[in-house]
């Protein structure tokens, strides 16, 4: 976005009413900010990401008219820019509106990645007598990325005067990882019933390792599927392609210019990176 969230929240302040409209679109967006520890409102978002892609869609709508102009296109220029630059408007408002949730996304696949070696610290230090505020200090104080972040949040919260169940509920609503906000519920209720601590970490632990080895095992049967797909369109697409359009172009009349043969050659490209972009996104997030 081309604001940073100090000018965006100072011009939502201004335009809150475009703001409601534009968050309609994603209500969710709300609880990505919070996720993101982003001190701004949602309808101060949304009318800031509202401005920044209108400049993004007028910018390249004088491109677009400008490189048609060059080329000597015959046709309505003013109305091909405009549909250019109102296409990448709704391209950028989508992405502006929907960018936060996937950083939120990826925040929560690295609290999953740290929380097992967190969670097995925090048994540790628990079994061996230390209280709960003392062993999350200590977790607060590892190097467990997101996931001591978290917990210094909280043990501040603590210190402040809340109670250890009130700053862990608060944590709930923080968190974007499923198994983050399941270990919280599974320890509010045992600090509520003065239950023993350690069997609820316990059988945390053992369904996130589960669930890692799971999630090895369908990504490494899905590589089967994606890696045939990749040679499609490494392979297959440049070279029997070009020599089927030779062919056709013999029976047509069409001929294979350079132009066509670049554009074969560059949608095969784009397939690759898009193919190992999805194969990079889709790994799961696990120290192996």
């Amino acid at each position: 976005m081309l604001f940073s969230i100090e000018s965006a929240a100072r011009i939502g302040n201004r335009l809150q009413g475009l703001g409601k409209y534009v968050v309609a679109l994603h209500p969710g967006i709300k609880y990505d900010l919070r996720a993101l520890g982003l001190s701004i409102e949602p309808q101060a978002f949304g009318a800031a990401a509202f401005l920044s892609a209108l400049v993004w869609g007028a910018l390249f709508g004088f491109l677009g008219y400008g490189l048609l102009y060059l080329r000597e296109f015959d046709g309505p220029l003013a109305a091909y820019g405009v549909l250019v630059g109102l296409a990448f408007f709704l391209l950028a408002l989508t992405l502006h509106i929907f960018y936060p949730g996937i950083l939120a996304k990826n925040i929560a696949s690295s609290v999953d990645r740290d929380l097992v070696f967190a969670l097995q610290d925090l048994m540790i230090q628990v079994s061996s007598g230390i209280s709960l505020y003392d062993a999350m200090t200590n977790i607060a104080h590892s190097n467990y990325g997101y996931v001591s972040n978290e917990f210094e949040i909280t043990v501040k919260r603590i210190s402040s005067g809340m109670s250890e169940s009130d700053a862990l509920e608060e944590m709930v609503f923080r968190t974007q990882s499923d198994a983050f906000r399941k270990l919280l519920w599974q320890l509010i209720t045992t600090l509520q019933s003065g239950a023993s601590i350690k069997p609820a970490l316990a059988s945390v632990i053992e369904t996130l390792l589960n669930e890692q080895h799971r999630a090895i095992r369908n990504y490494a049967a899905s590589l089967n599927f994606l890696i045939l797909l990749y040679m499609l369109f490494a392979v297959v697409a440049p070279s029997i392609g070009i020599t089927l359009l030779t062919i056709l172009a013999g029976f047509s009349g069409i001929g294979v210019t350079e132009s066509t043969l670049l554009m074969l050659v560059g949608a095969a490209f784009v397939g690759q990176a898009m193919l190992i972009g999805f194969m990079k996104r889709s790994r799961p997030r696990v120290y192996v």
